[in-house]
């Protein structure tokens, strides 16, 4: 099995990983990963959850033309959104199958305090910059990512990429979404 991952960064890669070897549906050993990185032809900085949508369908669909054998083609990433005055940090997974059938899901929220909010959307700062400035560390992103550094390391980047990879890839298999 053949799986395609639109990322080149190593936790990202290795989350992918973790969440399908305690994924029930396939036989992990089995599983091949090719890691492309592709264009999405849309903001970088998308501020909607259907820019966010679109911005993970086009990167699959133009890894699918650089890819064009696997059997999954998968896409992370974070997102923020405006909830109750509130802003949260989510992280999104979006996976489609040869098929061009497709699923996307998410992880737990935490939410985005108001020091970061402002360096993020007043002066539309990169959350890695961000986070890597006000902790001083250096590629925070790399490491236990914005949800580490948010929760004391309690739920870390990996975390939040494996639950929503494996809720995105359930429903392939789920008999209730058949």
């Amino acid at each position: 099995m053949l799986i395609a991952i639109w990322s080149l960064r190593k936790p990202k890669l290795d989350a992918v990983e973790l969440a399908l070897q305690n994924c029930p549906y396939f036989q992990w050993q089995y599983i091949r990963y090719e890691a492309k990185k592709t264009e999405s032809n849309v903001s970088d900085m998308p501020l909607s959850i259907e820019e966010v949508m679109l911005w993970a369908k086009n990167r699959v669909e133009n890894l699918k033309k650089e890819v064009e054998n696997a059997d999954f083609y998968i896409w992370l990433e974070w997102w923020t959104s405006k909830i109750w005055k509130k802003y949260f940090l989510f992280w999104a997974t979006y996976i489609e199958n040869k098929d061009w059938i497709w699923y996307y899901w998410f992880s737990p929220m935490i939410e985005i305090p108001e020091k970061i909010q402002y360096e993020l959307y007043k002066n539309k700062g990169d959350l890695s910059d961000v986070i890597n400035k006000l902790t001083n560390k250096d590629e925070v992103r790399s490491n236990n990512g914005t949800f580490g550094e948010l929760s004391d390391d309690m739920i870390t980047r990996a975390d939040s990429f494996k639950i929503s990879t494996q809720a995105a890839i359930a429903p392939f298999f789920n008999k209730l979404f058949k």
